[in-house]
């Protein structure tokens, strides 16, 4: 722990640039794979930068993200950094309703074998001990109740 019981921690949310959240143009996933992805650049650009200064994070993969693309899981693992799963399409929780959320949640769930060769995995009920905002927000408390 740093001097003082502070921790600086880094995260990374690994999504792709059309999987902003409120936006009705980019929302249906049956129209993402047409769009240019832009994630593995990004995502090793992020990884030279972490290991130029010797920092490690979480990455919080969209599970959307890591089943096209699971050599970023794996080039992630391999730098030392910690994997967490961010939902499988990027929805925010008070969005959806229950059957909606519970069905992303088994979706992403499902994509543990990706993440599994990781040092330490952060799973979805860790993930809100990790975000005091999502654990705290009121709107989003029915996806905390439910990921546990």
């Amino acid at each position: 722990m740093a001097a003082g019981g502070m921790i600086n921690a880094f995260t990374v949310d690994v999504e792709e640039w059309f999987h902003i959240c409120g936006v009705p143009e980019l929302s249906d996933p049956g129209q993402w794979d047409a769009l240019p992805s832009r994630i593995r650049d990004n995502t090793a650009r992020v990884l030279a930068l972490l290991d130029a200064t010797g920092v490690r994070a979480t990455f919080f993969v969209v599970g959307w993200v890591a089943e096209r693309h699971p050599e970023l899981i794996e080039s992630i693992r391999l730098a030392g950094h910690e994997i967490g799963s961010h939902s499988h399409l990027h929805r925010r929780v008070y969005d959806l309703d229950e059957a909606a959320f519970t069905s992303d949640l088994a979706r992403a769930r499902e994509l543990r074998p990706l993440y599994e060769r990781a040092d330490y995995l952060l799973d979805l009920h860790s993930m809100t001990d990790r975000c005091p905002p999502l654990a705290m927000a009121g709107r989003q408390r029915k996806g905390v109740e439910l990921a546990q």
